[in-house]
């Protein structure tokens, strides 16, 4: 039993550390969004593994997981995330959504890097998450990101 308890142990421990090789440290970034779809039975958790910062591009990590469990799990659906400013009426460049790798170069299930992120002026910004299903059919969710900061003419890309 000793023996199975190790191995579990070793297992969940290079689990934990290729999913926060997929952040920048070696801990876990702290959650942004908490995000609940299909009738509370996925949750998307969106990290941010360095605080994101006016004009200079931000990583966020997406991480799908069955809202019963929490265990990470793969969608078949399109993931799209949009930045959008409200009180100014206008967004960002265009996000890129790409599968998260291990240190190997291993596909981490279920886990997802968007790149591509410019916040081009301080001030609250709501980064929309949807979802799309293969009839079509679409979910979309926010979480809030406030900024400090001034506009920078040079941050769109």
């Amino acid at each position: 039993m000793k023996a199975i308890m190790k191995s579990v142990a070793l297992v969940a421990a290079l689990l934990i550390g290729s999913v926060s090789s997929a952040h920048v440290g070696h801990e876990p970034a702290p959650l942004a969004g908490h995000l609940s779809f299909k009738q509370n039975t996925v949750h998307i958790h969106a990290s941010f593994p360095a605080a994101p910062v006016v004009g200079k591009e931000a990583l966020i990590v997406l991480e799908t997981k069955n809202a019963k469990t929490h265990q990470t799990i793969e969608l078949t659906d399109n993931i799209e995330v949009v930045l959008w400013m409200p009180s100014m009426g206008h967004g960002s460049a265009p996000t890129q959504l790409e599968r998260a790798i291990d240190a190997n170069g291993n596909l981490l299930a279920g886990v997802f890097n968007v790149r591509n992120v410019y916040f081009v002026m301080g001030g609250d910004w709501d980064v929309r998450v949807t979802l799309t299903d293969a009839q079509g059919a679409q979910e979309t969710k926010s979480f809030k990101v406030s900024l400090d900061g001034e506009h920078d003419h040079h941050g769109q890309h």
